[in-house]
């Protein structure tokens, strides 16, 4: 099988993030050296982040993938640190199989 040059796997790369419909990959720069893909640039989340790799690693020429995204969510989606660990903390009380108590967020995380 002739191995493709790195221009036609990013080229095929590039369609195939295109036409993938449960994605989107305005953000997602593709260079390829090698046949190994890097992709970098923004992604609306961590599911669309594993979703881009996994579309990328079917194509053809692929020979691995360097993923460099960074997931930037959308302005109202973001949350502190302390929020998370409030958040966290809340969930736990309510899960039975954490006994009581066993988690603990430093204060200065937790405000």
């Amino acid at each position: 099988m002739t191995r493709l040059d790195d221009s036609e796997v990013r080229r095929k790369v590039l369609a195939e993030l295109d036409w993938d419909p449960s994605i989107d990959a305005s953000g997602v720069g593709v260079a390829v050296k090698n046949g190994v893909v890097t992709l970098t640039g923004s992604i609306p989340s961590y599911w669309q982040e594993k979703e881009v790799e996994r579309v990328v690693k079917r194509v053809g020429g692929v020979r691995a993938v360097a993923e460099e995204l960074r997931i930037t969510l959308p302005g109202t989606a973001e949350r502190s640190d302390a929020d998370i660990a409030h958040s966290v903390l809340s969930g736990l009380c309510f899960n039975v199989a954490v006994p009581a108590n066993r988690v603990q967020v430093p204060s200065t995380t937790a405000g």
